[in-house]
């Protein structure tokens, strides 16, 4: 964190948040540092996820090369409609920060300042949640890849 975001922060504590009318019990007991330091930890684990996939891609490819696709299309509905609900629900629960950060502090600040996840635990909660829902999305859209080509 800058030292300006740090001083500006300090100063303004509670401007960095909108009055959010409700709070759920779980945002309300995000802990950015342990989150922060669990994505520390396992950024590693990254390159294991990423040839799974690719093993999963190609091999994939290679085994169905002499079968009929699988009709998975109400399951890949689910699958969207699921996460369309998810991305529904996260911006509603983000965008009123973003509002009022920009509102008030500009667009610099909106992102350059890691305010979101330090002051605000909604959004921090939220963010951190968008970053962990890309790994299950590869899933489903590797086997549609595949059943189209």
């Amino acid at each position: 964190m800058s030292a300006m975001s740090s001083q500006l922060s300090q100063q303004l504590p509670n401007r960095f948040s909108p009055n959010y009318s409700y709070v759920f019990n779980f945002e309300q007991k995000f802990d950015y540092t342990m989150s922060q330091k669990w994505m520390f930890d396992k950024w590693h684990t990254a390159f294991y996820w990423v040839a799974i996939y690719m093993v999963l891609v190609f091999g994939g490819q290679s085994l169905m090369t002499t079968r009929d696709a699988y009709k998975l299309r109400k399951t890949l509905a689910l699958w969207n409609v699921l996460l369309a609900l998810f991305s529904i629900f996260g911006t509603f629960r983000t965008l009123p920060e973003l509002v009022h950060v920009l509102k008030e502090f500009g667009f610099r600040h909106s992102v350059c300042s890691p305010s979101y996840v330090e002051q605000v635990k909604v959004s921090g909660y939220w963010t951190w949640l968008f970053a962990l829902s890309k790994v299950p999305e590869l899933g489903p859209y590797s086997s549609l890849i595949q059943s189209n080509h």
